[in-house]
């Protein structure tokens, strides 16, 4: 993609985000940008992600303005960029530093409800064989080993625990260490020693905390709401100089204003 773009924030996301990682995770590379470019930024031209991957790292941006939209509808993986620890990340400029501080302006507790629910019917069809379609060769292989997928079990535990945390203590965790050590503990047995559970105890483990989490939220110490306004304002702040930078310039597309 031949245009100028500025990247605010870079970190290292799935396993090694929550800190379940293993000698076999994959390196992903995730992160934000924002145009420099005015046309892309007015919208006459737009491209909402960058993406580049090698033998070793998948690389993917999303763009700031496309990323608030993903906030604003609780996407779990924008989600988790505003509030996981800052010493996560690789990159992070004083844009996105901003953005993090008011993060908590940018859940809506309704959203990410339903969000979760629905995450995590998906990764129970998934850790049970019971999506249709192609599936990877891991968890195809743990499915035939164990008959279930340890991975998408235990994102369906940290998803739980999340909202639990969240709709009771006001706290968005992205790292699982910090929900406890001994449910820590319990996630990495699932995924690394996967033959000491079975699907029958894991699928009761689910029940039970897709209850504790309805629980938590129909009586959450906060009803918070997506304040668009604020996130428009912060995307006038952060375009305004290249928008007027544009301007100033005469115009950077053909005819001129």
């Amino acid at each position: 993609m031949n245009t100028k773009t500025k990247t605010l924030c870079s970190y290292y996301g799935g396993s090694h985000l929550y800190h379940l990682m293993t000698p076999d995770s994959d390196l992903d590379e995730r992160g934000v940008f924002m145009h420099l470019d005015p046309e892309y930024v007015l919208g006459t031209k737009r491209f909402d992600e960058e993406r580049t991957q090698n033998d070793e790292t998948d690389r993917v941006l999303k763009e700031l303005s496309h990323f608030g939209s993903l906030v604003r509808k609780s996407n779990s993986e924008a989600m988790e960029v505003l509030f996981c620890n800052k010493s996560e990340f690789i990159f992070l400029s004083d844009e996105f530093k901003l953005l993090r501080e008011l993060g908590k302006n940018f859940v809506d507790s309704k959203h990410l409800f339903n969000c979760l629910r629905g995450y995590m019917k998906g990764e129970l069809r998934l850790a049970c064989g019971e999506r249709k379609g192609k599936i990877g060769g891991k968890r195809y292989e743990k499915l035939q080993e164990v008959g279930f997928s340890p991975k998408n079990f235990v994102q369906l535990f940290r998803l739980a625990q999340l909202g639990v945390t969240f709709f009771t203590k006001d706290k968005y965790v992205v790292d699982t260490r910090e929900f406890g050590k001994e449910f820590h503990e319990f996630l990495m047995s699932v995924k690394t020693t996967s033959e000491n559970h079975s699907v029958e105890n894991l699928k009761e483990i689910v029940e039970s905390y897709e209850t504790d989490l309805v629980d938590a939220f129909e009586n959450r110490v906060v009803d918070r709401k997506f304040n668009e306004d604020l996130f428009n304002k912060f995307l006038v702040k952060v375009y305004h100089p290249v928008v007027h930078e544009a301007f100033l310039r005469g115009s950077t597309l053909e005819g001129g204003f």
